[in-house]
């Protein structure tokens, strides 16, 4: 089904992370020149024993830098087994069978509860939480109008701290208007993009 490799140049790295961000509709930027530089040339040495560990639990970049795979033709009515060969110059070594793959995967669970939503002179402040993080490696925010139905995504970068052994996720909402009462929603997504 495909021949996974790592990509001639750095260039064709972006290219395609920008392709698979397309393909599984994720919500990951592109990568920033310097990003971009630094993981080529942890990828561009004589040896290469594992991939980089700022990449381990970002699949799409696994994908793009060669050390991974995305499927984009899966059908959520089936359950998959793939096999995989590893072809060098020398020789092809013996198919590999992974385990059962069924998707969408199961649901995963995250625990996330409101403990500080604040007014500041610039927005709202908010901290939320983590009392079980399950495979949740990102997240996005969501804020409703007070008692009304429906939530919207907003611009906000989520920082997440480890507090007493808590994690505690926070941002700031310098959108907010003063004087409308707002909702705020976390949303936990694994490293596959799968949200909770």
């Amino acid at each position: 089904m495909a021949e996974v490799s790592v990509p001639e140049s750095k260039q064709k790295i972006q290219a395609r992370l920008i392709s698979i961000v397309r393909i599984a509709d994720l919500d990951i930027e592109p990568l920033n020149a310097d990003r971009l530089q630094n993981l080529w040339a942890r990828l561009n040495t004589e040896v290469v024993k594992e991939s980089p560990a700022e990449i381990q639990e970002n699949y799409a970049l696994r994908s793009a830098t060669g050390t991974a795979w995305f499927d984009a033709t899966a059908d959520s009515n089936r359950l998959y087994r793939y096999k995989i060969q590893v072809v060098t110059q020398r020789a092809v070594s013996d198919d590999l069978l992974t385990n059962s793959i069924k998707y969408p995967a199961a649901k995963f669970t995250t625990d996330i509860r409101a403990s500080l939503i604040n007014p500041i002179n610039d927005g709202i402040y908010a901290e939320f939480k983590v009392l079980d993080n399950g495979k949740m490696v990102r997240c996005k925010i969501l804020r409703s109008y007070y008692l009304r139905s429906g939530y919207e995504a907003i611009a906000v970068k989520p920082l997440f701290q480890n507090r007493n052994g808590i994690l505690i996720i926070s941002f700031t909402d310098k959108k907010a208007v003063s004087k409308v009462p707002y909702t705020y929603v976390v949303v936990p997504y694994d490293a596959a993009g799968n949200r909770n």
